[in-house]
C-alpha cells in the first residue's frame, strides 16, 4: 500500500504543480449599486481605494433599480446582493458573509483572501469595432490547463469606463456624506447632479450565467476552446468610452457554484476604420511636360581628334589576279 502511495503523491504534486504555474489569473468584483443609494458614493471611495493596493483585481459596476440598470444584471444582483454597496469577489461564497455579495465594510477582507494559484483556465480576447455599422465583434479564446470536468462558460460584458450625464434627473446620484465633514464628497451636493459612474456594465453577452456549449464538459489539457460574440452599440453610445471584459464562469443549479474563475482586465475597442475614398478623387489627365525653363543646347560638340591619328600609308595594289589588256585601242 505504500508502494502504491508515494508515486500517486508525486503525480499528482507535479501535476499540480504545473498547473498552478501557467496562465494569468485575475479577479473579478462585481459591486453591486444604484443612483438611489445614498451610501454608494462612499462605496465607490472605499472600492477604488483598495484596487489601488491590488493590481490582479478587476471591478465592474452593475446598478440595479435606476436608469443604468438591465436584466440580465438585474438577475445577478437578485441572486447574489447583499444590499447595496455590495459585491462579489469572483463570485465566492466567504464563510464570513451572509450571501455571496460581501458587504463595503468587509471588502478588505475579501480582497485579503487566498484565491489561490491554481488557474483552471486561461482567458484571452480579440475585438474589432466599426464605427460606420456600430458592429462590435469579440473573440474569446479559453485555455484549459488541465482536464477539467463541469459546466464551464464563456462570457463577455460591455463596459462603459466613464458616464456622466450632467443635469439629467435621471442620472442624480444620491449622497449621504454631502455634509460629513472631510469626507472627500463633503459639499458634492444631495444628490450629486453631475457624478462620474466608472466601470458600468451595460450588457452580458453571454447572459447573467455565461454561454454554454463552448466549453466541453470534459476538457483536454491545453486545449484552446473559442466563440466570437456580436454587439451593436446603440445611437447614444460613444464607443470610445467603452471596453470589454472576457471571462469564464462555473454553473451551478446552486447558486453558491456560479463562481468566476478567471477574467481579463478590461479592454479598449480597437476600431476598424473605414477608408473613405468618396472624397478622394482619382486625376488620371496626363500632365503637360513643361519645357520652358529647359533649354535644349543644341551648340554642335567639337570632336577631338588629336588622339586619333590618321594612317595615310598606300595600300598595295594586287595586280596579280588582273590581267592586262594588250590589245591596241
Amino acid at each position: 500500500m505504500k508502494n502504491l502511495f508515494l508515486p500517486l503523491f508525486f503525480a499528482l504534486f507535479f501535476n499540480c504543480f504545473a498547473f498552478a504555474q501557467s496562465g494569468e489569473r485575475m479577479i473579478l468584483v462585481e459591486k453591486f449599486t444604484g443612483t438611489w443609494c445614498g451610501f454608494c458614493p462612499n462605496g465607490d471611495y472605499i472600492m477604488d481605494t483598495l484596487l489601488l493596493q491590488h493590481d490582479d483585481f478587476v471591478e465592474v459596476s452593475l446598478h440595479w433599480n435606476d436608469a443604468l440598470s438591465f436584466p440580465e444584471g438585474d438577475e445577478v444582483v437578485a441572486a447574489f446582493a447583499n444590499g447595496s454597496p455590495s459585491a462579489t469577489f469572483n463570485r465566492t461564497k466567504f464563510d464570513f458573509a451572509f450571501n455571496v455579495g460581501v458587504y463595503w465594510d468587509d471588502w478588505h477582507i475579501a480582497f485579503n483572501q487566498n484565491y489561490g494559484s491554481i488557474i483552471p483556465f486561461e482567458v484571452s480576447s480579440e475585438n474589432t469595432y466599426n464605427p460606420d455599422t456600430r458592429m462590435l465583434e469579440v473573440k474569446v479564446d479559453v485555455t484549459s490547463n488541465a482536464i477539467l470536468t463541469g459546466d464551464y462558460r464563456v462570457n463577455c460584458y460591455i463596459v462603459q469606463e466613464t458616464f456622466s450625464d450632467p443635469g439629467n434627473i435621471d442620472y442624480f446620484q444620491t449622497n449621504y456624506f454631502n455634509e460629513v465633514e472631510d469626507h472627500p464628497l463633503e459639499g458634492a451636493g444631495d444628490p450629486v447632479q453631475n457624478y462620474e459612474f466608472k466601470n458600468v456594465v451595460r450588457a452580458m453577452l453571454g447572459g447573467a450565467w455565461g454561454l454554454a456549449g463552448v466549453i466541453p464538459e470534459n476538457t483536454q489539457d491545453n486545449a484552446v476552446y473559442s466563440t466570437t460574440f456580436q454587439y451593436e452599440f446603440p445611437e447614444e453610445f460613444n464607443y470610445e468610452d467603452f471596453a470589454i471584459l472576457a471571462l469564464v464562469q462555473n454553473y451551478s443549479e446552486d447558486k453558491t457554484g456560479r463562481q468566476t474563475i478567471n477574467a481579463t482586465p478590461l479592454k479598449p475597442l480597437a476600431t476598424e476604420m473605414p477608408v473613405d475614398t468618396s472624397e478622394m478623387p482619382i486625376d488620371t489627365t496626363e500632365m503637360p511636360v513643361d519645357t520652358s525653363e529647359m533649354p535644349i543646347d543644341t551648340t554642335e560638340m567639337p570632336v577631338d581628334t588629336s588622339e586619333m591619328p590618321i594612317d595615310t600609308t598606300e595600300m598595295p595594289v594586287d595586280t596579280s589576279e588582273m590581267p592586262i589588256d594588250t590589245t591596241e585601242m
